[in-house]
C-alpha cells in the first residue's frame, strides 16, 4: 500500500502519523508515500521531526516553476527512505528567489537513496543537496545514481553537495556520505 501525493498540487508536510497537501486538512496516514507530479510547476515536501519515512519518486521533473524553497526538506531527526522509480530532476534554477538546494537536510537525519533509477539535483548559487549539522546521505542499489550539480551564479561557483554547521559556530557540520553496493553518485560544483 502506497499513498500517492502529486507535487503538483501545492506544499506537502509529511509527519510520522499523517499528511497536509496545500491548505487542505490533515489526514492521517502512518504507511509507505509515493510522490508523483501531475503539472509543469512544484511545490515542496517537508519531512518533519523526528520520523521514519519510506517514500518513493516517480518520474518527477521539477524545474523551480511554482517553487518558493527547496524541494525536499528533511527535518531534525528523521530518516527517510528514498526510492528512485525511472529518472528524477529536482532542478531549482528557476524557483522564486533562484538560490535554494534541491535537497535540504537538518541535524540528526538520515537520508538513504536506493532504487532502480536517477536522482538529479540542480542548483544555482547554493549547492544542490545541503546539510545542516549531522547528516548521513547513504546511497546504495547497482541501479542507483545519484547526480548533484552546483552551477555557477555571477562570480561564486557553490559545492554540489554541501555540509554547515547547524546553528552558528557549534562546530556541528559533520556529513557522513556513502555511496554502496554498486551505487554511482556524480557531483559537480
Amino acid at each position: 500500500n502506497v499513498k500517492w501525493l502529486d507535487i503538483s498540487e501545492g506544499e506537502i508536510n509529511i509527519d510520522p502519523d499523517g499528511y497536509t497537501v496545500g491548505n487542505a486538512g490533515k489526514i492521517a496516514y502512518t504507511g509507505k508515500y509515493g510522490l508523483i507530479q501531475t503539472k509543469e510547476r512544484a511545490y515542496t515536501v517537508c519531512f518533519e521531526r523526528g520520523g521514519t519515512y519510506d517514500v518513493t519518486l516517480q518520474g518527477l521533473h521539477v524545474t523551480g516553476e511554482g517553487l518558493q524553497n527547496p524541494v525536499i526538506w528533511v527535518f531534525e531527526n528523521s530518516v527517510v527512505n528514498l526510492t528512485l522509480d525511472g529518472d528524477n530532476l529536482l532542478d531549482t534554477r528557476k524557483a522564486y528567489r533562484g538560490d535554494y538546494p534541491a535537497i535540504k537536510v537538518f541535524t540528526g537525519s538520515t537520508l538513504n537513496i536506493t532504487g532502480n533509477g536517477t536522482l538529479t539535483t540542480i542548483s544555482s548559487y547554493w549547492p544542490s543537496i545541503l546539510t545542516h549539522g549531522a547528516c548521513r546521505i547513504n546511497i546504495s542499489g547497482e541501479n542507483t545514481a545519484v547526480k548533484a550539480y552546483g552551477m555557477q551564479y555571477e562570480t561564486t561557483t557553490p559545492f554540489a553537495i554541501q555540509e554547515y554547521e547547524s546553528d552558528g559556530n557549534v562546530g556541528d557540520a559533520n556529513l557522513q556520505l556513502s555511496v554502496t553496493d554498486g551505487a554511482t553518485l556524480e557531483a559537480y560544483g
